[in-house]
C-alpha cells in the first residue's frame, strides 16, 4: 500500500467514525431518559453504561455481564448495538436498547435472566414486558425475540424521533428528517485492538477517560486509536451472550 493510499484510507475511516457520533449520543440520551423513568416508577437506579457500535452477524446487540470500562465514578457496562441493526430503523433500534436495558435492570436487581448458553428465561421476559413495555416471544435463544408494540412506540415517540434523527444525520440526510441534534460530537474515534485488530468507534472523551480493552474477553488487548497510541489500564469484564 502506498503512503497516499494509506492516508486516504485513514481519512475515510475517520470520516465514517464521525458519522456515528449522533447515533451514539442519541442512544446515551434515550438510555438516560428511560433510566430516569425506571427510577421514578420502580425505584431502581440503573448504572451508566457505554454504548458502542460494532459489526455483528450474531446479534443485534449485547450487554457485558461485568463492567468493562473504567471511569472516575466506577466501572461501566458496555452496551453494543450492531451496525447492521441501525439499518432496520429507529423502532427496532429502540427495541434493542430496551432489550439490553432489561438485562441491565436484572443485573442491578440480581435476577439471573439467562442460562450458561445465553438462553433467555421467563424472568427476562417478565422484566422486558412489565418494566420496558416490550413484547417477547420464544426462539432458539429462549425468550428473546423482541418486538416493540404500537403502544410502546407511542409512549416513546420522542425517543423514536431522536434515534431517527440521529440515523438520518449519520446517513447524510438529516435535513429531511427534522431538526438535527444539538452540540453534535464530530470527534468520534476509530479504535482498534492492538492484539486482534477488532475495531470499535467511540467518543474521544469516553476513550481517554476509561482506557478500554478489547471487547472480546478471550483477547483483552489494549484498544488504541487507529494510527495512534494511548496509556492507561481498564477493568476487564466478561462478554455476555445477552443478545437481542
Amino acid at each position: 500500500m502506498t503512503k497516499a493510499t494509506a492516508t486516504k484510507k485513514k481519512a475515510a475511516t475517520a470520516s465514517n467514525a464521525a458519522t456515528l457520533a449522533p447515533v451514539i449520543e442519541a442512544l446515551h440520551a434515550v438510555y438516560d431518559a428511560k433510566a430516569a423513568d425506571v427510577l421514578a416508577v420502580h425505584g431502581v437506579v440503573l448504572p451508566p453504561v457505554v454504548f458502542t457500535v460494532q459489526r455483528s452477524a450474531k446479534a443485534w446487540g449485547h450487554v457485558t455481564l461485568a463492567p468493562t470500562w473504567n471511569a472516575a465514578d466506577g466501572g461501566r457496562h458496555e452496551v453494543m448495538v450492531s451496525g447492521e441493526n441501525l439499518s432496520r430503523g429507529a423502532v427496532p433500534v429502540l427495541g434493542t436498547l430496551l432489550h439490553e436495558m432489561a438485562h441491565v435492570f436484572n443485573l442491578k436487581t440480581e435476577v439471573r435472566d439467562v442460562d450458561q448458553n445465553g438462553r433467555h428465561n421467563k424472568r427476562f421476559k417478565k422484566t422486558a414486558e412489565e418494566v420496558f413495555g416490550l413484547s417477547i416471544a420464544e426462539n432458539r435463544h429462549g425468550w428473546s425475540e423482541t418486538t416493540v408494540p404500537e403502544s410502546t412506540v407511542a409512549a416513546n415517540a420522542a425517543h423514536v424521533q431522536r434515534i431517527e434523527d440521529a440515523l438520518q444525520v449519520s446517513a447524510g440526510a438529516g435535513a429531511a428528517a427534522g431538526p438535527k441534534p444539538k452540540a453534535r460530537n464530530k470527534n468520534l474515534l476509530a479504535c482498534e485492538c492492538a492484539e486482534c485488530g477488532v475495531k470499535v468507534r467511540m467518543a474521544q472523551g469516553v476513550f481517554y477517560s476509561m482506557a478500554p480493552r478489547c471487547v472480546d474477553p478471550e483477547c483483552g488487548g489494549d484498544l488504541v486509536p487507529v494510527g495512534g497510541q494511548r496509556v492507561g489500564t481498564s477493568a476487564r469484564g466478561e462478554r455476555s451472550a445477552l443478545m437481542a
